[in-house]
């Protein structure tokens, strides 16, 4: 219950501040409108400062909404280097607009395979790499790292910036809902909430290191399948894709 006030005042707050600027333009705009006052110029002004904070919450209802479907329906047997190329090549776009900022992959050959959500691990390395590049203004590099740890026996990943860092007393807070180190504006504090859940919805962890103008390091452990409780559900495969040579049956 207090999770859920914690997370219920963030909504409210997060949502607050646009449609305060959303009532209070629009209420001003209609009293000019009436008066005959509205220059062209006061309108466009106005109806863009509408239009921008309306977005504003759009984006929150759509953090909102991913918040909540971080289940690992529809997982299949994947690669995760796999999808570590293809991640790059989905935001090959914005890394080239990202200036002074080089990414670096470090991965190991023949991991082994694990079920997940392919898009759901996507989503995670989208949101990480965005979040290394807000923390880089001036500049850096990025390094995605994949290996099998045998003593765990999952899959490990990595995302390390060079960036701004934070201070390490508030990495018990990092993963809340609407908690940001972003300038208002910049994020709405979801971003990692919903990595945290998707995650855990794979039976996996994360956990991060950091320091102040010393970079940062997501460190992710995802067993190669997901819990018991949620195969029987979402998973439908058959014998012989579970044949997978000396890693054998997970």
């Amino acid at each position: 219950m207090a999770d859920l006030g914690v997370l219920a005042a963030g909504i409210a707050h997060e949502v607050n501040s646009p449609l305060q600027v959303i009532t209070g333009s629009s209420e001003t705009l209609l009293s000019m409108v009436k008066q005959g006052t509205a220059s062209q110029d006061d309108l466009l002004r106005r109806l863009d400062r509408i239009h921008r904070n309306g977005w504003r919450i759009a984006e929150i209802i759509r953090s909102l909404l991913t918040y909540s479907r971080t289940s690992v329906e529809g997982a299949k047997i994947e690669n995760i280097n796999d999808i570590i190329h293809d991640t790059m090549l989905l935001t090959e776009h914005q890394i080239t607009v990202w200036y002074n900022i080089q990414v670096h992959l470090d991965l190991k050959d023949d991991l082994p395979p694990l079920i997940c959500n392919r898009n759901k691990i996507t989503q995670v390395l989208i949101n990480l790499l965005a979040n290394a590049r807000d923390a880089m203004p001036e500049g850096g590099e990025i390094i995605i790292r994949s290996d099998y740890d045998k003593k765990r026996q999952q899959i490990k990943l990595q995302v390390q910036d060079s960036g701004l860092g934070f201070n390490p007393k508030l990495k018990t807070k990092i993963f809340d809902p609407f908690f940001t180190t972003k300038p208002i504006g910049k994020g709405t504090g979801l971003g990692l909430s919903i990595v945290m859940g998707i995650i855990k919805a794979h039976g996996g962890t994360i956990d991060v290191d950091s320091e102040p103008k010393k970079g940062t390091t997501f460190t992710i452990y995802l067993p190669l399948q997901p819990p018991p409780e949620v195969q029987e559900d979402i998973l439908t495969i058959d014998d012989e894709l579970l044949e997978w040579g000396r890693w054998g049956k997970v």
